[in-house]
């Protein structure tokens, strides 16, 4: 095809979009008018806010295992609506309430099913409106029942926390869309195939590269006046394997690359390196020794640093609110999970050491010349992105937010994204940063200093298994947010500076209150993305969420740290218990 049409087609296609952008816009705009002027049910409360959202995806998607395609397809998702409408005041709304009798028995919210619909594809002004006519008056009537059953469970006792539901904000006007070159299936399905030929060897038992390259475009309005239209293009490749050790542990790894346009993404041949590198790290695991149990000063460098951080720290920045339900014993329970997760009760405490200050910071494009994908323009409530310092000279100075307020933070910080509220680019620094050599020089001297036979170093986190009964067993108490996190890539450094490989070592109930105890950080950090975090109460990292093989799975946005290695005062490891499961008895067919 000659350059000329190819320009031609794409003006066609701008035009088309902008064009049923427009009729999309204008049946948002008139209907949000009609609903703020006339929606009221007999005697009953108006809406005293109404937010429209309209959301289309489309993808180019391919699975490859040992160089076949598992999996593969372009689509242009629905255009998906989704209604927001709140009844009663800023002070006091039908939000954040759980009624333990409703819709099948526990009675969540029903706000967020009842105010979806898909719109129709064609440009029909009239069916548009239509389509959200119908969602609108499904949401108002479900918040009516909410605010309903939320005066009722409170008849008898007093709100535990006198906060407004919803909090004032300025509104803004905002276009940010990237553009992203036209991406060639075959060329998604060629580089899945090829890295999946990469990612097999004699002792890999299962292996699967998904190449993926994803735009979501988002148009929203509200009854305060917020506007806005978002698209920003994502690329994903990821690449896994599994195998198991000589005594049958299972034994994972991943790794994952990023880019905003498929030609960014990074050469071919390095993408290669890299999967082959992954293969050797498992391969070596598969006969080192087992770490028993240790304690003693730990040192986190590189990817291991920022994986502790995303997992351990990052979502506890969160803010949460608890949620007013008309059980006491479950609103007492609830309160109680949500407050272990969390560092809702460390406002104005000390939560890392004096040195490090942590900065959220959606308007970072680029940090030691790696990208950063955790950014945007306003968040999904239409607030204006701005730097947010959470942590000062180790003091909690507030926490992430959207525009429900939380104890001690009444504005919104920007950053609800997706269904609930998630860090966008955390960026860690200290102000006596040494070199990762230094770092190993002064753990071997606390190590000296102690007697201890050697010290730790972990330069990667175990990935999990999607297998029912390690998940099962991976399951324990949480007891002040504390879990056992797996150290794949760990060492044991003995005083002559030699090291030995190690598997099997889990860092056994950490918590967020031990990043208190790093003694020192370096100067050089680790950029990384997790494409995967989800939202969920009180948050969690990508390895607590994701299965071995299920990308196809929803992933959560993107959200970029940029973290020092950490090297911890004192720290306890020990081999996971529990039985393992038995190596196959033959040798793959190849």
């Amino acid at each position: 095809m000659r350059p000329s049409v190819v320009v031609c087609l794409g003006l066609l296609v701008a035009t088309a979009a902008q064009a049923q952008d427009d009729v999309v816009g204008r049946a948002m705009r008139d209907e949000l008018a009609r609903t703020m002027g006339s929606l009221r049910l007999n005697q009953l409360e108006r809406p005293y806010f109404v937010s429209y959202s309209v959301e289309q995806e489309e993808s180019v998607q391919a699975t490859a295992s040992y160089g076949s395609l598992l999996s593969s397809g372009a689509s242009r998702g629905p255009r998906q609506l989704s209604v927001e409408v709140r009844v009663g005041d800023y002070a006091f709304d039908n939000t954040n309430a759980i009624a333990m009798g409703r819709f099948g028995g526990f009675g969540l919210s029903m706000r967020t099913l009842e105010g979806s619909n898909t719109l129709p594809r064609d440009d029909n002004y009239r069916e548009i409106r239509r389509r959200i006519w119908l969602s609108t008056d499904g949401a108002y009537k479900v918040a009516l029942e909410e605010l309903a059953a939320k005066r009722a469970a409170l008849l008898n006792r007093t709100r535990s926390t006198p906060l407004a539901d919803f909090s004032h904000e300025t509104p803004t006007h905002t276009t940010d869309t990237t553009s992203s070159a036209p991406v060639d299936r075959a060329a998604v399905e060629d580089l899945a195939r090829a890295l999946s030929r990469v990612a097999t060897s004699p002792t890999v038992y299962g292996s699967r590269v998904t190449v993926s390259s994803m735009t979501s475009r988002q148009r929203y309005i509200n009854s305060e006046g917020t506007e806005y239209v978002v698209a920003r293009p994502l690329v994903m490749v990821t690449a896994r394997a599994s195998m198991q050790a000589t005594d049958g542990a299972r034994l994972f790894d991943e790794i994952e690359f990023y880019a905003r346009r498929f030609d960014g993404l990074p050469p071919r041949d390095e993408l290669t390196t890299r999967v082959r590198a992954m293969l050797t790290r498992l391969d070596s695991l598969r006969t080192a020794p087992v770490l028993e149990r240790y304690n003693g000063p730990v040192l986190f460098i590189g990817q291991a640093a920022g994986d502790l951080f995303a997992n351990a720290f990052a979502f506890a920045l969160i803010g949460q609110r608890p949620y007013v339900i008309d059980n006491p014993q479950a609103e007492a329970m609830m309160s109680e999970m949500m407050r272990g997760s969390s560092f809702a009760d460390k406002l104005g405490g000390r939560v890392l050491p004096e040195f490090m200050r942590v900065v959220d910071d959606p308007t970072a494009m680029i940090a030691n010349g790696v990208p950063l994908f955790g950014g945007y323009a306003v968040d999904v409530e239409g607030v204006r992105a701005r730097p947010t310092v959470v942590v000062d000279s180790g003091v909690l100075k507030t926490l992430l937010t959207s525009r429900q307020p939380v104890d001690g933070v009444d504005h919104s910080t920007g950053n609800r994204r997706g269904w609930g509220t998630e860090p966008s680019n955390l960026i860690v620094s200290a102000t006596n940063g040494v070199t990762d050599s230094a770092l190993v020089q002064q753990m071997l001297a606390l190590v000296k200093r102690r007697g201890l036979p050697y010290g730790v170093i972990v330069r990667a986190l175990a990935q999990p298994s999607s297998d029912i009964t390690e998940m099962m067993s991976s399951i324990e108490p949480d007891r002040a947010g504390r879990q056992r996190i797996g150290a794949m890539g760990a060492y044991r450094i003995y005083p002559d500076g030699h090291e030995e490989l190690v598997r099997g070592a889990s860092l056994t109930e950490f918590g967020t209150s031990d990043f208190k105890d790093i003694i020192a950080v370096s100067n050089t950090p680790t950029v990384l993305t997790a494409g995967g975090m989800p939202v969920a109460i009180g948050g969690s990292g990508r390895s607590m969420m994701m299965s071995e093989f299920d990308f196809d799975s929803d992933y959560g946005v993107p959200v970029s740290l940029v973290v020092p290695s950490l090297l911890f005062d004192d720290l306890s490891l020990a081999a996971r218990p529990g039985a393992r499961p038995s190596p196959p008895i033959s040798a793959p067919p190849t």
